[in-house]
């Protein structure tokens, strides 16, 4: 859209200069409009202007195609273009820039020049940020479209629309890794003819998934301009939890979060910080914080998913180890005898097998290396992977089978046993779910999963006095996991008092 501004500004420094006819009313008239944002009546009196003389009909194309041009309508914009080149010569340059002909045509850098000579220099620089912009669109030169931008850099040092353009274009070409790599130079030397902040800020984002320690550098320049960047110090603190350092990662999140208390992200990434380094009271509180700001219907899906990590990671511990919150979940207990061979057999089939899974064309082949993993060893991670693929395929009875049968091979398993109840309530049999999780909490009493899974059933199943039975037990066992459903404890609590 900014570079659409910057044209639209080169049509009405057009305007200001033309020797209008006596008749011209309509076409000044259509201009003020177009300036006041009215485009619907700005069309109606170009279009009115077309009829009075040739000069005023060729402004009038050049003018719709223009507003044509910024609303996305292409063909309308072209014809209106043509009609304004077959009136008159003089704005062959500006359309054929405009539309991104201008190096398919044969309108070339030199060319340019030779334009721009006698104009205004914060004209030149405009004009050669579209030309730029045109080479740019034809995907056919990069180093003419930058050497455009560097020259409109040298009209006019603190051309401020240029920064957010080139990243979009970097991002757009960024399959073309060659080129981006050029690019991201070229945008250097930019910087380094126009520093600031910003463009400081732009390059830590740039080199952030290439190069860490340089997007550090460029962030701590950021920061150095303008110490009230919330997304520098975003940037470190991501890099901080990346590289382990996750006291460091808190207090930079903390700092971006001062600048800008609500972003998602930040308290997002600052949550994930605290459970890499096992402080869980602290990822609790910023849990609940996002709970409370992000709204619905986009909070029930984002909440779902952090309250998912924070569950696991305290229920099976964290692994940081690669830089990001991770933790493994055993579901079998291999014996002794097993040979290293059959070991390493069952896994190859394993991997095959999920990599399978990950597409629907991959189901029949993912099914086929489960099962021959079966035959190496009967696992309860097999059976539990079959289930998941006929979940996707839709076999409810397969699913519950294998899913069965994973549970009886590995019957300590909580995750087994809630995954085994959350099937059977999510299609409708919500008492043979907590009949399920209230046999494994027979052996084991005390399991923190397993209650806050009960609890959760019974409180969707509206089972107030029960659920908070549950929500009690939970409560002496696990207080991080039981303030993740501290508001369904609440809110049970209110609607049992309600009813007496």
């Amino acid at each position: 859209m900014r570079v659409k501004i910057i044209i639209l500004s080169l049509f009405f420094l057009a305007i200001n200069n033309i020797c209008f006819s006596q008749d011209d009313h309509f076409l000044i008239l259509g201009a003020d409009l177009l300036k006041a944002g009215k485009i619907e009546e700005a069309i109606s009196n170009f279009k009115k202007a077309e009829k009075n003389n040739e000069i005023d009909a060729a402004y009038s194309h050049y003018l719709l195609g223009t507003i044509y041009n910024l609303n996305g309508n292409y063909p309308e914009a072209i014809f209106e273009f043509k009609q304004a080149l077959r009136l008159t010569p003089v704005l062959e340059y500006g359309i054929k820039t405009v539309l991104g002909e201008a190096y398919q045509e044969g309108l070339d850098y030199t060319d340019m020049q030779v334009y721009a000579k006698n104009l205004p220099k914060n004209l030149k620089s405009k004009v050669f940020f579209v030309l730029g912009t045109g080479m740019q669109r034809s995907k056919i030169s990069w180093d003419k479209a930058i050497n455009a931008y560097k020259t409109a850099i040298a009209f006019e040092p603190e051309f401020q629309f240029l920064r957010d353009h080139i990243i979009d274009k970097l991002y757009e070409y960024k399959e073309e890794i060659a080129l981006a790599e050029d690019a991201i130079k070229e945008y250097e030397e930019i910087v380094e003819m126009c520093p600031s902040a910003q463009n400081y800020l732009a390059l830590g984002k740039i080199y952030f998934k290439k190069d860490k320690e340089k997007a550090t550098v460029f962030y701590n320049k950021a920061i150095g301009s303008n110490p009230n960047l919330p997304d520098a110090y975003y940037g470190i603190g991501l890099i901080f939890a990346g590289n382990g350092k996750y006291k460091e990662a808190v207090e930079s999140l903390r700092k971006a979060l001062e600048l800008d208390s609500g972003n998602n992200r930040y308290h997002d990434a600052l949550c994930l910080a605290y459970l890499a380094s096992k402080d869980f009271e602290s990822a609790l509180g910023e849990y609940k914080i996002i709970r409370r700001k992000v709204t619905p219907p986009t909070r029930y899906n984002y909440e779902e998913y952090l309250r998912e990590v924070i569950l696991m990671s305290r229920y099976f511990g964290v692994d940081a180890s690669k830089g990001a919150v991770d933790f493994k979940i055993e579901l079998d207990d291999y014996p002794s005898q097993l040979s290293e061979e059959k070991r390493k057999a069952l896994l190859s089939h394993f991997e095959r097998a999920n990599e399978y899974k990950r597409s629907a064309s991959g189901y029949s082949k993912s099914i086929k290396e489960y099962k021959k993993s079966l035959g190496v060893y009967e696992t309860a991670a097999a059976n539990f992977g079959l289930a998941m693929v006929y979940e996707k395929m839709g076999e409810y009875e397969n699913m519950t089978s294998h899913l069965e049968r994973a549970k009886d091979i590995s019957p300590d398993k909580a995750i087994l046993w809630t995954s085994v109840s959350d099937v059977y309530f999510s299609y409708g049999k919500a008492d043979k779910a907590i009949d399920t999780l209230k046999e494994f909490l027979e052996k084991h009493p005390r399991d923190a999963l397993v209650l806050y899974e009960l609890g959760t059933i019974l409180f969707e199943n509206k089972d107030w006095a029960e659920a908070l039975q549950i929500y009690d037990r939970l409560k002496d066992v696990d207080s991080i996991i039981f303030g993740l459903v501290e508001e369904n404890y609440k809110e049970a609590e209110k609607t049992l008092k309600s009813l007496h």
